[in-house]
């Protein structure tokens, strides 16, 4: 699914939103309580700790190794948001998630909610309630005709592997989070991170795949719990990406305090990803396609 197109424009500088921590005051006596450490924005600077990095290594490992998981996600993108759980299977590869798209200005005022399914190769996905189509009807095919049929547009390799873990495994750890226990300030891969958002932004904001954004990861008994890619980090990554956009426009479309929040769940749990029906699945490839969809009926 794809939200609005950036307006991009030639020759603008990005214009980078400061996080900015208040003081606390004291209380009452003469020693005031100190300011929370300021979280950066940027990755420059900011100098690696090899405790920090082994922490998260050891982490992705475990997220490796557990082989199977949950997950939830939400991506803000200006008025829009998109709101995911899912349950997914390393090796060999399958997932099953559930979403729902609030399209903001773009939509009807009524949220889109659909499924997918991915087993052994196999991709399906359930069409919205829409019209004429039911909601119990699943459609399968080439890439391409499944996003044409839909409506939704998927991220590369979506029948694969979840995106959240995709980003999760490019992530490197480098410090302590000042503010939380159990945290860390890391760095992930930018052209991933914004292609959960949308598969388009990637290159609407012409990203080469080298560049990095900072990430705040919690760990649980040293296993990721959450990763968050927050606005201002984001804007700073754009800009020493030389993205050249309109200043407001980028402050606009990611003006969410945390346009990534992915939280990982169960690791190591039974799992059972079921596949639809044969009944229930229209092969868009298959000759008698367009007459299967059209007996789609509620």
């Amino acid at each position: 699914m794809t939200p609005c197109s950036l307006t991009l424009r030639a020759g603008a500088a990005v214009a980078v939103t400061s996080l900015l921590l208040g003081a606390c005051g004291g209380g009452g006596d003469d020693t005031a309580t100190p300011a929370p450490a300021e979280v950066p924005t940027s990755l420059t600077g900011l100098a690696a700790d090899s405790a920090a990095t082994q922490a998260l290594n050891d982490a992705l490992t475990g997220l490796r190794v557990g082989n199977t998981g949950t997950f939830d996600a939400v991506y803000t993108y200006a008025d829009q948001r998109f709101d995911y759980t899912g349950v997914y299977r390393l090796s060999p590869a399958e997932q099953r998630l559930t979403f729902t798209a609030d399209l903001g200005e773009a939509g009807d005022g009524e949220p889109v909610e659909s499924e997918t399914v991915s087993d052994a190769g196999e991709f399906f996905v359930r069409l919205p309630a829409d019209g004429d189509i039911s909601s119990r009807c699943w459609v399968t095919g080439e890439p391409a005709r499944v996003t044409e049929t839909v409506g939704l547009e998927f991220n590369p390799g979506f029948e694969k592997l979840p995106g959240v873990v995709v980003l999760a495994s490019t992530a490197v750890g480098i410090a302590e989070d000042p503010q939380v226990r159990d945290g860390l300030l890391g760095s992930v891969d930018l052209t991933t991170a914004t292609a959960l958002i949308s598969p388009r932004l990637p290159t609407l904001l012409g990203l080469t795949g080298q560049e990095r954004v900072l990430a705040r990861l919690t760990l649980d008994d040293g296993v990721l719990r959450d990763l968050r890619v927050e606005g201002p980090a984001l804007l700073a990554a754009l800009q020493e990406a030389g993205v050249q956009a309109d200043p407001a426009e980028l402050e606009r479309v990611f003006a969410a305090e945390a346009p990534i929040e992915i939280t990982f769940d169960n690791p190591g749990s039974k799992v059972v990803i079921e596949t639809p029906a044969p009944t229930d699945v229209v092969d868009l490839d298959a000759a008698d396609a367009a007459e299967q969809l059209s007996a789609c009926t509620p």
